[in-house]
């Protein structure tokens, strides 16, 4: 009868699987330390943005930069779990995942566009919604829509530049159309 050496084989699978598991276990660690960095950065960058603010339903602490630092974290830890799998040898197991993370990053640049436009449509919805007011109180349409009868007449009268508070300009004290 043929009997194995179960102290000789144990040593063998842990000299094979020893250092992999090793690697495995440091680049989750490292994974973590990214994912980490990454969420705090980013919720930091979006908390910055004033129209960003804003927070959503749930605790005030779930604003709208926490929420994508955490998508952002957890992409991290997908991509890192599947390095350590990839690493330990389980490539097969590992073919769903690879088609998700491939249509994550593949949306991800769309997304990215996207927001760009809507950061660049804000900036330039701020500009342009300044530059009717300044024209709108410039020409006076309060005052002459209340001479028409168009409106109510309150406010449309130019305050006395002496009543202005001081910092302020004389037109911005009257009513906006």
């Amino acid at each position: 009868m043929y009997q194995v050496d179960s102290g000789a084989y144990w040593q063998a699978q842990l000299m094979h699987w020893g250092p992999k598991v090793l690697i495995a276990i440091l680049i989750l660690v490292v994974t973590w330390i990214v994912a980490r960095a990454v969420k705090w950065v980013l919720q930091k960058a979006i908390d910055r943005s004033p129209a960003l603010k804003r927070h959503v339903t749930g605790t005030p602490e779930e604003t709208v930069g926490h929420q994508l630092g955490t998508i952002a974290k957890l992409i991290i830890w997908l991509v890192g779990i599947m390095a350590a799998l990839q690493f330990l040898g389980f490539a097969r197991i590992l073919e769903p995942i690879n088609e998700l993370v491939t249509e994550i990053f593949v949306f991800l640049p769309r997304l990215i566009g996207a927001g760009l436009i809507f950061f660049v449509g804000l900036v330039l919805s701020r500009i342009v919604k300044r530059l009717v007011e300044t024209v709108l109180t410039a020409a006076n349409i309060d005052g002459l829509l209340a001479r028409a009868g168009i409106g109510p007449s309150e406010g449309t009268v130019r305050t006395d530049p002496a009543a202005v508070p001081p910092g302020a300009t004389p037109g911005a004290t009257r009513a906006s159309i």
